[in-house]
């Protein structure tokens, strides 16, 4: 292969001073990945071993962009040539991509924000070669969309972060909006996608007249190891610290945001994260805090994940109190905050409800021991239960979604209309 590698012990990749190839253990020296910089390769698509070339996906430091690359001369340490694939095809940032197993021909579908799906297929040897499969009828939408922005920041850390920005039908920039931060942080995840948003957060945005942010800082994937390494051992620091300074942005340059009503919102562990934040901002930048089915302690969660992210207990007990939310719980006071919860979530078994069929994944013990917590401490907060229903709270999502919108508007946002 001609690579004079260094072997990293951590996770056993091979480095080269041009590209990083990881290879399969069996000997057959087949590429199964490579690493080009300061970005991630998302998945390996297709090695043709005749012409040394590489077909993998990348957001190649786009913010929310999923693109198709094709790398010549894929195992040679000499400069090789990096075409974007899927840039040769209109309309296509965002996608998914098959490639055939010979690695000659990729179908790409393509994605953009409340548009149709753009169908391709395409020549990788000579991708002007393509042509356009379905896709080519416009979408019939009979109301007025959302507006949507993306950036890049520079913050007080050094580091930056993604924003992504969804604006409300009609937007007019003289008057103010109160803006809805969804979040998930967990590491190695990605937020922000140049495709049709969330529908829940769409109808925040265009029936309540909410502006919704994004924000992918440290911890989140697709932009190298500097970006993911810091929450290591660190779990609801950064990601935190990451947020707050991003929406502090927001409201300092933006006048059409209302600095006086922003909320947070998260599931899962942006549950966690949106409580965190909460604690953290103690109000100042903040005035709301939903969390859904949140973490609040990782000694209840699984072990596979946690000792991942934050070692041994025995050997790593400082990360554990640090990331823990019980102890905090007395500062939510200056705060508006939603707990809400499927009681059957991590039960250890399967739920059958309607035509939803979901595992379990946080122990409904988390939110019950948060509220006992929050309780002792006289904070005042809004709590949902909800029977049978497993961590993606099923068919029962629609009066989730319901009352985090009454929430929003009535309490949160003070709407009077």
């Amino acid at each position: 292969m001609r690579l004079t590698p260094t072997i990293h012990e951590e996770d056993k990749i091979v480095q080269a001073p041009l590209n990083v190839i990881y290879f399969k253990n069996n000997g057959s020296g087949r590429v199964t990945a490579w690493h080009g910089g300061t970005y991630d390769i998302k998945e390996m698509k297709g090695y043709d071993i005749k012409t040394d070339t590489l077909t993998f996906t990348s957001s190649g430091q786009g913010v929310g962009t999923m693109r198709l690359y094709r790398l010549a001369r894929g195992t040679s340490t000499n400069q090789s040539s990096i075409i974007v694939l899927s840039s040769l095809v209109s309309d296509c940032d965002y996608g998914s991509y098959d490639v055939s197993p010979d690695g000659k021909r990729a179908v790409l579908a393509c994605l953009q924000a409340f548009k149709n799906t753009k169908l391709y297929l395409m020549n990788i040897d000579i991708p002007s070669n393509n042509r356009l499969l379905d896709g080519a009828d416009e979408a019939h939408i009979p109301f007025d969309l959302p507006e949507l922005s993306y950036e890049t920041v520079k913050l007080p850390s050094g580091y930056e972060v993604h924003i992504g920005l969804m604006k409300p039908p009609k937007f007019d920039p003289s008057l103010k909006y109160p803006m809805l931060v969804d979040v998930y942080g967990g590491p190695n995840s990605c937020r922000i996608r140049r495709s049709t948003p969330n529908p829940n957060m769409i109808h925040f945005c265009s029936n309540l007249g909410v502006i919704v942010a994004w924000i992918d800082g440290r911890g989140s994937s697709n932009r190298g190891w500097n970006m993911k390494a810091p929450v290591y051992k660190a779990l609801g620091q950064f990601e935190t610290i990451d947020t707050i300074d991003a929406v502090k942005y927001l409201t300092s340059k933006y006048s059409y945001i209302d600095n006086k009503r922003v909320a947070v919102f998260g599931w899962s562990y942006g549950g966690f994260l949106s409580t965190h934040i909460a604690i953290r901002d103690q109000g100042k930048t903040f005035q709301c805090a939903i969390a859904v089915a949140p973490v609040v302690d990782f000694m209840l969660y699984d072990s596979a994940y946690t000792e991942r992210y934050l070692g041994i207990p025995l050997e790593n007990p400082g990360a554990y109190n640090a990331s823990q939310l019980l102890n905090k719980a007395g500062r939510l006071k200056e705060v508006k905050y939603f707990l809400a919860h499927g009681e059957a979530d991590g039960s250890g078994a399967l739920v059958l409800s309607s035509l939803y069929f979901n595992q379990d994944n946080v122990h409904f013990q988390n939110s019950a021991l948060l509220a006992e917590a929050l309780q002792a401490e006289l904070v005042h907060f809004t709590q949902l239960v909800y029977p049978n229903q497993d961590h993606s709270i099923g068919p029962r999502q629609a009066h989730l979604f319901m009352e985090i919108g009454r929430f929003l508007d009535k309490e949160c946002f003070n709407n009077d209309d």
